[in-house]
């Protein structure tokens, strides 16, 4: 899917743009209350009460997003790759050896979407979309040289937004973009506590280990070519 929508990228961007085609490129921000994955870092920070700066929870995503935009009178359809991400670091002295402990973990959620938006005028549009999701968690730690892998799952979901639309010329036009994204499949995110809470998460139950990262926020999106 990823390939397919650098293929199309490359393609339409060396083609001269129509009434029709557009480029798009955003930036997003949102609001997530992940309570499983938020336990499994309270649990870690627990564990190591002699930590100087704690591992924080997860609350704010932000990210890039870019696809491509075939738009058919007031209906338009979309390929879109987008990217959330978060990182969260503890450090402190660990008195059982007497060294220094620092810890980094970068969390990101991938979205490779097919969507459909209708307008209902020029400036106010309403879109939904179908998506392919991915969680990953990497880490770096001390003494160990770049970073690593500690899990990565797959699953389906949605997004749906509102947009507030403002057209530009044939050069630019800007879109804001409340959005929700819901989860229809749950992430197994077992691994992860796994990874970093080696002593007490032995053998977990997947089931107890089900995040959804269900989000909304807002998405600023800019988009060339011709609007109609």
């Amino acid at each position: 899917m990823k390939k397919l929508i650098i293929c199309l990228f490359c393609f339409f961007a060396l083609q001269q743009m129509n009434a029709q085609i557009n480029l798009k490129v955003g930036y997003s921000l949102g609001y997530t209350n992940p309570e499983v994955h938020n336990r499994v870092i309270k649990s870690y920070n627990s564990q190591r009460p002699w930590l100087a700066q704690p591992m924080k929870e997860t609350s704010i995503l932000n990210g890039f997003l870019f696809g491509l935009r075939y738009k058919m009178d007031r209906l338009a359809a979309e390929l879109s790759w987008e990217n959330q991400f978060d990182r969260f670091m503890a450090s402190g002295q660990d008195p059982s050896n007497d060294r220094g402990l620092t810890e980094s973990i970068f969390f990101k959620q991938a979205f490779y979407s097919i969507g459909l938006e209708s307008f209902f005028s020029e400036k106010f549009s309403i879109k939904a979309s179908f998506d392919l999701n991915q969680v990953r968690y990497r880490a770096e730690r001390t003494n160990v040289d770049g970073r690593f892998v500690l899990m990565k799952d797959w699953g389906y979901g949605s997004t749906f937004s509102i947009g507030y639309n403002f057209v530009g010329d044939r050069i630019m036009h800007v879109s804001f973009r409340p959005f929700m994204h819901i989860s229809w499949t749950d992430f197994d995110i077992s691994n992860f506590d796994k990874a970093i809470n080696p002593d007490t998460a032995i053998d977990p139950d997947p089931i107890d280990y089900q995040e959804g990262f269900v989000s909304y926020g807002l998405k600023l999106v800019f988009y060339n070519g011709y609007w109609d």
